[in-house]
């Protein structure tokens, strides 16, 4: 061989051995090279240490004896066929080692022709792939415990790509939805579902591919047959070998559940109605002994302060009411206003009197709370003898209807639109009106940052007789906590001393109605 201008000018028959060889040697594939018997002329080092001979004693046996015997008919079969031919030869069958133990190797092999086009030899490489086939056989293993495990489950099962295609159900999907693999991978939800419900997987599977974090939802899906199927769903995201994005998702069918759970929830509606009914019945009876015991101890009272002062504070209001006619005079205004207090102070003493002595069960009709809370709020404002700052933010209830007795409902929130009143001190006095709602319930909140009750003082002014005022009967707040309970609410106050109280109210929502008067929504007018 020699050189000329760095190219190769002349390659002679020793140096193409020469070369071979160190190809042969140089890289870790087992090279050979047989005559047409199958007989070894050349075998490299990897492949000697493979079968563990040296060059002579691989050369005196033909290549056939380290076959697997399972195999040897159909490799040398093909061999053959190969030879006469003079195709291309690419196997893959097991040998056996030095170690004793049965490599798979992957032999490939090309015939080597003379001048006459004959076939001389045969030259070729061997690859051990045996650690190859353990992992493909180790992973085939996990793959089919996967699919075992998934097609046992009670859970239908799938993975789709990155672009929303199918790319695995598992048999219980099949079964359920009667869609065979081929019809479903690679198909998206809006070849499958309806269009509704394929626009809520995808936007689900785009929430949980944007925010790499599983989701759980419960999605009501209309069946072929025309039912209403519910599924629980969990889906989660993860990674192909290559690193791209799927997402996968479980399955269970719940409809049978969510019918017993709508079973439980009718007759516990059935069983809390009989337990309301037999309530009613029961508190029935004990107001009428309350009213009994109580109507023994106040009625005389009652009636000499209903003959002997309703008259009266009409003849007072009657006089203010000309005196403001016939005096325009503006000077007066202040006192006259006083005067009007007074009188609404009193007749709010009497009507407690009244209210406690002959406390009757609501005569529930359907009325609008706000058009009553707002008649109480502007006679506040309107008869208010000092200057105090009155908001009100109850607009959500404008349209909300409840049932109701309306004179009971506007008793109690006079009484406490009143003590809120009472607490608060001349120029920075101020009375908050606030109210909510939700399926259930009316909460109406009236705040007041006047002096606040003392803690131990608290837990006993719902007591009947208890006032910490001066003036006052003590029997404003237990009318009130005696009506909400006969409405099957809640009155709540929590108060601190120096910082002012919190009233909460709450009314229920769609009560029965024990005598229903009229149809339409009931607004109570001004007396």
């Amino acid at each position: 061989m020699t050189l000329s201008g760095g190219k190769i000018a002349e390659i002679g028959p020793a140096d193409v051995q020469w070369i071979f060889k160190a190809i042969g040697e140089a890289i870790d594939y087992g090279v050979w090279i047989c005559d047409a018997d199958g007989r070894n002329i050349y075998a490299s080092d990897s492949f000697l240490r493979l079968i563990g001979l040296t060059q002579k004693e691989c050369s005196d046996y033909g290549w056939g004896a380290a076959l697997h015997p399972d195999e040897a008919p159909g490799t040398i079969a093909a061999w053959k066929e190969c030879v006469r031919t003079g195709g291309f030869w690419d196997r893959e069958h097991r040998f056996k080692g030095v170690d004793g133990k049965w490599h798979t190797v992957l032999a490939r092999g090309t015939p080597v022709r003379n001048e006459h086009g004959e076939i001389v030899y045969w030259a070729g490489i061997n690859l051990d792939i045996s650690k190859l086939k353990k992992v493909e056989s180790a992973l085939r293993e996990s793959d089919d415990r996967f699919k075992a495990f998934m097609n046992n489950s009670v859970a239908i099962a799938w993975m789709k790509d990155e672009e929303g295609r199918y790319v695995y159900v598992n048999r219980p999907f099949e079964t359920r939805f009667n869609l065979p693999p081929e019809k479903v991978i690679g198909k998206t939800d809006y070849d499958l579902w309806s269009l509704d419900i394929a626009r809520n997987f995808s936007r689900n599977d785009l929430l949980v591919l944007s925010s790499g974090q599983g989701e759980e939802f419960i999605e009501q899906t209309a069946d072929a047959d025309g039912g209403t199927t519910s599924w629980w769903n969990f889906k989660f995201p993860f990674r192909d070998a290559e690193g791209r994005k799927h997402v996968g998702g479980m399955g269970i069918d719940i409809t049978e559940r969510q019918q017993a759970e709508e079973i439980l929830k009718r007759d516990k509606e059935t069983l809390s109605q009989l337990i309301r009914e037999q309530a009613d019945i029961w508190l029935t009876a004990q107001v009428e002994l309350e009213r009994a015991k109580r109507l023994s101890d106040l009625g005389s009272l009652a009636s000499t302060v209903a003959h002997e002062l309703r008259n009266p504070l009409a003849a007072i209001n009657l006089a203010v009411v000309n005196i403001r006619k016939k005096s325009p005079d503006r000077i007066f205004e202040s006192h006259l206003r006083t005067i009007e207090h007074k009188i609404l102070e009193s007749r709010q003493i009497i009507d407690n009197l009244l209210f406690y002595a002959r406390l009757r069960p609501p005569m529930l009709v359907s009325i609008r709370v706000y058009d009553i809370l707002k008649e109480c709020v502007d006679d506040i404002r309107d008869h208010a003898a000092k200057k105090i700052s009155v908001t009100d933010d109850f607009g959500s209830i404008r349209e909300i209807s409840l049932q109701a007795d309306p004179l009971q409902i506007k008793e109690v929130f006079q009484n406490v639109l009143n003590n809120a009143y009472d607490a608060v001190s001349e120029g920075h006095g101020a009375i908050e009106i606030a109210a909510q709602t939700d399926d259930d319930s009316v909460r109406i909140m009236i705040r007041d940052n006047g002096c606040g009750i003392k803690k131990d003082v608290l837990p006993r002014i719902f007591d009947p007789f208890f006032s910490t005022k001066a003036k006052g009967t003590g029997l404003g707040l237990p009318v009130c906590r005696q009506i909400i309970d006969m409405h099957d609410g809640k009155i709540g106050i929590e108060s601190e001393t120096g910082k002012g109280t919190n009233f909460t109210i709450t009314l229920p929502r769609g009560k029965d109605l024990k005598k229903k008067t009229e149809n339409e929504p009931f607004t109570l007018k001004s007396d």
